[in-house]
């Protein structure tokens, strides 16, 4: 029987091929579109869930309030606040911590495998019997006052090292006061006096520096996590024991693909890195070899380096909060139970200090698998996802689906005429209305099966395409899970239900006699339903392309609006990284004056902050006369002489910094949200009044400017302070002609590489790194547009089709029209009229649900589009005018047709 069922359905896909094709198309792409999303949103979801002890791991974040002003919800915390709740809370199993190198970070290594170069050297301090502690800090290890423990002995306190050839600053600790060698000369070393030890070159070392060289790069991702890090996540080692591995405050971890990349085949461990960054130069040992970082990880690192190596003063600073604090809570512990305790636990610690400040802080615990797409924080390690692109996605994948099922429902009730004899015969003969819509829904079940293996295919081809377009490199691992055979079985048996059941049961409806008596006519139901359907399929369309419009209008407004700055044509140049800052000072006015003689250059400025990258925040800043609890929360930038004439900024009142100024590194800046923060009663008010920096340091406003967009225009003014700083900006922007920039970059890189020929040369164009900000929404529209294109070709196939089969049925009334004068014209308006009103009844039900959508995507931005008429009424006419054209194909063709044919038609 289910033979004869296969055959008999396989026979009707056959002799309707041009239905048959255009429904398993339309499903065959809604399909597609639903597993590609599907894809994506699987692996957005699946961020952190490799780590074994997931459910168990809580990151600890804080809000902020200070004097009223608006909540700031923070990543970071302070660098005690894990270990005082490990020490505090009998919930906690252990804590860790992540605080990522602030900073450029030049890392250099000798290119081959290189013997040990390090000599013994020993280093002896006389007197200070009565001392308790004696420790000895060392450029070589980047001046920590925490590591090398001398030992006393009867010729005093005495340290042994291992020291590379090479030229070293050293001091002593003694009793936690720094004090240099007495026995050894003293020199001025980045203006501190510390003492020099210069080991010698042997034969053997200068043989090695003859046969290897330094490789230098800058690097990123370096972090510096507790001892714990390894247990607590389940990052897996393929070099180096995990319990070991970050015991030693000199060690440092290497992933996999850094090893390859600096090492090639050989061993890394025991290698020795040296990581420069301003006065310091760390050398570290490699102690493993870490596989590398999922990118389904919120956390992505290359380096990672003991936290002890910090010195144990971070966790008592009190200015301090930059670690990432990660809990792992012992089993059968809740969070909602630690979340209770911490109001009294902050003010255990922090009470006095917040009521100085005249702020409220409170802790929250987010659970790891959350935190990509989570509530959005400021200072997150890295880009978060976002859980409203996931859900838009998922709709509009749903929509296109729903759309081809919509097409299969319509085009098979539509064709009820055609089936009716084939019932009819069929149940004169025997049949039963169980055995009809078995039948029915096996057809279904075919057409589905081969729009699925279409799907399939279509995915394979499309996805690299896809994901290359809308910026993101995906690995394709949906097939490996068993929920996508889940999810995929479910949508088939769903979509074989949703459009399958009601035509088998409308067909298997109808009776015999009624049949040979000729009346079987069409039922009112299902042309109603048919035009509901036509009707939502119409809905949908106006809502995809309603959103595309506002995201792209979004998204121009957002490329075209004065930021309040010029940021066009701006080379920006990143400094390099020097151990020396007095020569420093040299090389810097060499490379100045060497790129502003080029004809190219318009102007050239050094900031220590850029449009486009995160400026250092502060709320020690107020008017001189105020308390402390009147302090604002201000961005802080330092500048040099020309940065407001370079960037085109309007001065609102008073001066720029001038060289003909004296006191000007006394002397600061103000923005429009910076005047409002601080009360003053506008921008000549502000210009001559004097405003305080913590407790040490004190300014003289001498200009305003106005206000410009620093960051992103999701994000509104900022209260903004800029201070003096000629020569130790982190940029350099280089204003230059359009005329041949390639030129241009060149001439600059040669003068960089004159300079400072060991820092890497590292640039990028000011306008491009700024819009880098919207890549997140820019990967929206792109993917908003594709699948409204794909929802309106899918709703076109089935409007096609089904005026294709109107058209047919209504052949002999088209031939009486025409042989009564009825024009080809005339002819096209009656078939057209009724799909027509149809686009109209949806344009009026889609503007109002349109417009909420709208409205809640653009509040996520301070600075907005307004919601105007065009919004919809372009999509509108654009949704009529597919609407009339994929009709008038068909309908224009039949109402140019010979009448006699007509006529004759069966």
């Amino acid at each position: 029987m289910f033979r004869n069922y296969l055959l008999i359905a396989w026979r009707n896909l056959l002799k309707s091929k041009t239905f048959s094709l255009i429904n398993i198309l339309g499903l065959a792409i809604g399909l597609a579109a639903c597993l590609i999303v599907l894809q994506y949103v699987t692996f957005q979801l699946s961020y952190d869930d490799f780590h074994r002890k997931a459910d168990r791991i809580y990151r600890v974040g804080a809000t902020w309030k200070v004097n009223g002003q608006p909540e700031e919800r923070i990543a970071q915390n302070h660098p005690a606040t894990g270990p005082a709740m490990l020490r505090d809370f009998p919930e906690v199993e252990n804590f860790t911590r992540m605080r990522s190198w602030a900073g450029d970070v030049v890392v250099t290594h000798t290119a081959g495998l290189t013997p040990d170069l390090n000599q013994p050297v020993s280093i002896s301090l006389k007197g200070f019997e009565d001392s308790t502690r004696v420790r000895l800090a060392v450029s070589a290890n980047g001046w920590s006052r925490f590591e090398n423990e001398m030992k006393q002995t009867a010729a005093g306190w005495q340290a042994e090292l291992k020291l590379p050839p090479g030229r070293y600053s050293y001091k002593f600790v003694v009793n936690d006061t720094s004090i240099p060698d007495p026995a050894n000369p003293v020199v001025d070393t980045a203006d501190q006096e510390y003492s020099v030890l210069v080991v010698p070159e042997t034969p053997r070392s200068r043989l090695a520096a003859e046969k290897f060289r330094q490789v230098s790069f800058k690097e990123e991702k370096i972090y510096f996590v507790d001892s714990s890090f390894l247990s607590v996540f389940s990052f897996p080692m393929l070099k180096g024991d995990p319990l070991t591995a970050l015991a030693d405050p000199g060690s440092v971890l290497i992933s996999e693909s850094v090893a390859k990349r600096r090492f090639g085949n050989e061993d890394p461990l025991g290698r020795t890195l040296h990581f420069r960054s301003g006065n310091r130069d760390q050398p570290k040992t490699i102690t493993g070899i870490f596989k590398d970082v999922p990118l389904n990880s919120h956390q992505q690192f290359h380096f990672l380096m003991p936290y002890s190596a910090l010195g144990s003063e971070v966790n008592t600073d009190r200015g301090r909060s930059d670690a990432y604090t990660y809990l792992l809570l012992k089993p059968g512990a809740t969070p909602e139970a630690l979340e209770a305790k911490l109001p009294d636990f902050i003010r255990k610690y922090r009470g006095e200090a917040l009521k100085k400040d005249n702020a409220a802080q409170s802790f929250f615990l987010q659970p790891l698998r959350s935190i990509h797409l989570g509530a959005e924080a400021k200072q997150e390690m890295n880009e978060s996802g976002n859980m409203r692109m996931i859900w838009f996605l998922i709709v509009i994948a749903l929509f296109i689906l729903v759309i081809a099922w919509v097409n299969y429902i319509n085009l098979s009730t539509a064709r009820t005429l055609e089936r009716a004899r084939e019932v009819g015969v069929r149940k004169v003969v025997g049949a039963s209305r169980g055995q009809l819509i078995r039948q029915f829904m096996l057809e279904t079940l075919l057409l589905n099966g081969f729009a699925f293996l279409l799907s399939l295919t279509l995915v394979q081809l499309v996805q690299p395409v896809f994901f290359r377009f809308i910026g993101e490199e995906l690995p394709f691992t949906l097939w490996q899970g068993y929920r996508f055979w889940v999810v995929f079985g479910g949508l088939l048996a769903v979509g074989t239900l949703l459009s399958g059941l009601y035509p088998a049961f409308v067909l298997s409806a109808y009776q015999p006699v009624a049949v040979v008596k000729g009346k079987w006519g069409r039922s009112p139901g299902g042309a109603w339903l048919r035009k509901g359907l036509v009707t939502a399929q119409f809905v949908i369309s106006l809502l995809l392309i309603v959103g595309t419009f506002t995201v792209q209008q979004q998204l121009a407004f957002m490329r075209n609006r004065d930021l309040g700055l010029n940021v066009s044509q701006t080379l920006v140049v990143k400094n390099p990284i020097v151990v020396n800052f007095k020569q420093f000072d040299k090389n810097f006015d060499a490379f100045r004056n060497g790129v502003i003689q080029l004809p190219q250059v318009k102007s050239f400025t050094t900031t220590d902050a850029v449009p486009g990258t995160g400026t250092y925040s502060d709320r020690g800043i107020r008017r001189v006369g105020t308390d402390v609890e009147n302090q604002a929360r201000f961005s802080l930038i330092w500048a040099d002489y020309d940065f407001i004439n370079a960037f085109g900024i309007k001065l609102l009142a008073g001066r720029a910094f001038s060289r003909e100024f004296g006191t000007d590194e006394q002397a600061a800046i103000l923005n429009e949200a910076a005047i409002k923060a601080l009360g003053f009663s506008g921008p000549q008010g502000a210009v001559g009044q004097k405003i305080r920096y913590g407790n040490d340091y004190k300014y003289d406003v001498v200009g305003v400017i106005n206000n410009y967009h620093q960051q992103s225009l999701k994000e509104d003014y900022v209260p903004m302070i800029f201070l003096l700083n000629p020569r130790a900006g982190r940029h350099y922007s280089i204003k230059i002609s359009g005329e041949d920039i390639p030129q241009t970059l060149a001439q600059v890189e040669k003068i960089y590489g004159q300079v400072w020929p060991d820092g890497p040369f590292q640039y990028f164009f000011l306008d491009e790194f700024f819009n880098q900000q919207y890549k997140t929404d820019y990967q929206f529209g792109r993917v908003f547009g594709l699948f409204a294109s794909l929802a309106i070709l899918v709703a076109c196939l089935g409007l096609f089709g089904l005026t294709l089969f109107t058209t047919v049925q209504r052949t002999q009334e088209i031939g009486i029209r025409k042989v009564m004068g009825a024009s080809a014209e005339s002819i096209l308006v009656l078939l057209s009229k009724d799909f027509l009103r149809l686009v109209l009844l949806a344009t009026a039900l889609a503007v109002p649900l349109a417009y909420l959508g709208a409205s809640k995507w653009l509040s996520g931005y301070t600075f907005r589009i307004d919601i105007t008429a065009g919004l919809f009424a372009i999509p509108a006419v654009m949704v009529l005018l597919i609407a009339l054209l994929t009709v008038s194909l068909q309908t224009w063709k039949a109402a140019r047709a010979n009448p006699v044919r007509s006529l004759r038609h069966d």
